[in-house]
């Protein structure tokens, strides 16, 4: 008589070959490298967002990601974490996310391959098809080296899937053979804030495999332990650290409104021709699949979380950042169906076996085809802000760091996170207020980039604003921006400024600079006016610079003034003379052109009338060297 298995009494008439598991990994490994290489140095800007809480964690700031209240603008503390963890043995954090992001993808690839392992050379292609298809595509190359969780969400998600392969197929497995599936998708749930969407697809997907009775609720059960656990855990951490139920990224991108769907619609239909060499042999598996008892259970489990994601990411209006990020998991899925349908293939006749080999040669030249093509792919090889952010931020860092001062910007990643500053996230991201600026307009603009303050930006009193690019713009794009812009008081109280970072770079950044700062504005030493030569940097020919000594001047050439405009002394007489490593020629005109009212060299004495008045003062070099400006100093006179 007959008893039936469980999970660990399951056959095997002969054991894998290590080595050719091995042999497939590296080649689908090398594949995957040699591809996310092409795309280096691409980093994504929320990934440096990320990055800044794995260092100041380091620094003994907390999970923060500035001064004053916390507030949790990350979804993927796990990978936070992780990057912290590398951080701490001395890697360079975007190294660290980079190394994490090979790990992750290479666990993916590696799950895959240990689904569909090899007994011998002839089940080769099974593992090549599913591992090798999809190392070919730009999603999993891209988000290798773009420094956000999806190598850890690729990881996990194998695996699950992997760990719940066994699960499908023996008629009495215990619930604790549930358990390491469980774990990967509890790691899953710590890795994205909506992890969990995936567990419960996961969850579905083995119920719809197994069909409904009570060993498959306890495998469901089961499966939710580790979920439930982590997921919680999270939770009471929020509720505990940053006093909310939510990450602060779902009251700035989360809304369920109709111009979402079309959004996210739209993101799928756009990515789905360009992977249609792995997309359409995958649409043919879950077809075939569902219709053949052979493999319609091992189908289902795979199919299940593939499509239960696209609808979430159309329901969430996809994504803003290069190359269809949000596609990962389904890629995960989409090479498990392939691999499966290949080794039911390749089991049925020598014909067949062949045919399944042309097939995935096929597909491979498809994909390889379709990805150069993707305009997707060429604008993660162009898009390059983020270093200018590094290049701009290191000049912010070396100018004012030991001022500290308060910097509002747009591009919340790269320059806070280059430049050490504290600072404000203009579109909310990362800022308690301004995420809770929603109004009845909100889910209907860009992803993300909906929101703004500038009333509260404003009140903050930022030393310097920075808007859109990491070169900044004097012309407002986002809310924050287009508020402020908007309100005289800013006119009134900050100035758009040019600097030039030293080369070999040489990037222009236009910054507006809070005229009365305390750290970096006008100074009132002992009745003297003193103004930073940062406000004369008015026109592009005479930029802000930072000299060898990394202070901070205008460089004035013959023919090219230095201009501070509109600025009306206190009445009164004023020596005005300026600060420079060489004579300058100074000179005092009235707001708009015309002669000057008084001009000499190095100093000139002006007397403004009891009812006031504003002027234009310019320096130019005295003689034909280049001279470097630092101060602008008003000393007054004796009546």
């Amino acid at each position: 008589m007959s008893t039936p298995r469980t999970i660990h009494e399951a056959p095997s008439a002969q054991r894998p070959s290590i080595a050719l598991a091995i042999g497939i990994f590296l080649t689908a490994f090398a594949v995957l490298a040699i591809h996310a290489w092409q795309h280096l140095p691409f980093i994504s800007d929320d990934a440096l967002i990320s990055l800044r809480y794995s260092e100041r964690l380091l620094h003994g700031y907390g999970l923060t990601w500035a001064s004053g209240p916390r507030v949790e603008g990350y979804t993927n503390l796990l990978w936070v974490l992780a990057c912290s963890m590398l951080g701490a043995l001395g890697v360079d954090p975007i190294d660290a996310s980079r190394a994490w992001g090979f790990i992750g993808m290479g666990a993916a690839l590696a799950a895959i391959i240990f689904a569909f392992r090899p007994h011998n050379m002839k089940q080769l292609l099974p593992a090549i098809a599913g591992a090798v298809g999809i190392a070919l595509t730009a999603p999993l190359a891209v988000w290798t080296i773009g420094g956000l969780e999806q190598p850890f969400v690729a990881a996990f998600l194998a695996w699950a899937l992997v760990l719940c392969f066994k699960l499908v197929d023996v008629p009495l497995p215990t619930w604790r053979n549930a358990l390491p599936a469980s774990l990967m998708l509890g790691l899953l749930c710590l890795t994205r804030s909506d992890g969990g969407v995936l567990c419960i697809a996961v969850a579905l997907g083995l119920a719809m495999a197994r069909g409904l009775n009570v060993t498959t609720f306890k495998l469901v059960f089961a499966l939710a332990i580790f979920p439930i656990l982590f997921g919680g855990g999270q939770v009471i951490f929020r509720l505990v650290y940053y006093d909310e139920w939510l990450p602060n990224p779902a009251h700035v991108k989360v809304a369920f409104t109709m111009d979402r769907i079309l959004d996210g619609w739209t993101y799928v239909r756009q990515a789905l021709p360009y992977l249609a060499g792995i997309f359409i042999p995958t649409i043919f598996t879950c077809i075939l699949g569902l219709g053949l008892h052979e493999i319609r259970r091992h189908t289902l489990l795979f199919s299940v979380p593939l499509f239960i994601w696209i609808a979430y990411v159309t329901l969430i209006g996809g994504d803003v950042f290069p190359t269809h990020r949000h596609v990962v998991p389904t890629l995960i899925c989409a090479g498990l169906l392939i691999a499966h349908l290949t080794k039911w293939a390749i089991a049925q006749s020598r014909a067949a076996h062949a045919g399944a080999w042309i097939v995935v040669a096929g597909m491979f030249a498809v994909t390889i085809v379709l990805t150069a093509r993707d305009p997707e792919v060429q604008r993660a090889k162009e898009e390059r802000w983020e270093w200018d952010g590094k290049v701009v931020g290191e000049m912010l860092q070396k100018a004012f760091g030991e001022m500290h001062p308060l910097i509002a910007c747009d591009p919340a990643g790269c320059i806070p996170y280059f430049s050490k500053l504290d600072a404000i996230d203009m579109m909310g991201l990362n800022d308690y207020t301004i995420a809770r600026a929603r109004d009845a307009q909100f889910g209907r603009g860009v992803l993300g980039h909906e929101l703004g303050d500038g009333k509260y930006v404003l009140d903050r009193k930022p030393d310097l604003v920075l808007w859109t690019l990491p070169t900044g713009m004097s012309v407002p794009l986002f809310a924050s921006a287009q508020q402020m812009n908007a309100d005289p008081a800013f006119h009134q109280a900050y100035r758009f400024v040019l600097l030039r970072s030293p080369p070999p770079n040489g990037l222009r950044c236009g910054i507006w600079a809070r005229f009365d700062s305390p750290k970096i504005g006008v100074r009132n030493e002992a009745g003297r006016i003193i103004i930073p030569a940062l406000f004369a940097a008015s026109t592009e020919q005479t930029p802000a610079v930072l000299d060898d000594n990394g202070r901070l001047g205008v460089y004035t050439v013959r023919g090219q003034l230095a201009s501070f405009k509109e600025f009306g002394p206190p009445p009164g007489t004023w020596r005005i003379r300026a600060e420079a490593d060489a004579p300058m020629l100074i000179a005092a005109r009235p707001i708009g052109g015309g002669d000057p009212i008084v001009d000499g060299l190095n100093e000139v004495t002006l007397t403004v009338p009891p009812s006031g008045a504003f002027y234009d003062f310019q320096f130019a070099p005295a003689g034909k060297n280049p001279v470097l400006l630092r101060n602008i100093v008003f000393e007054p006179l004796p009546k």
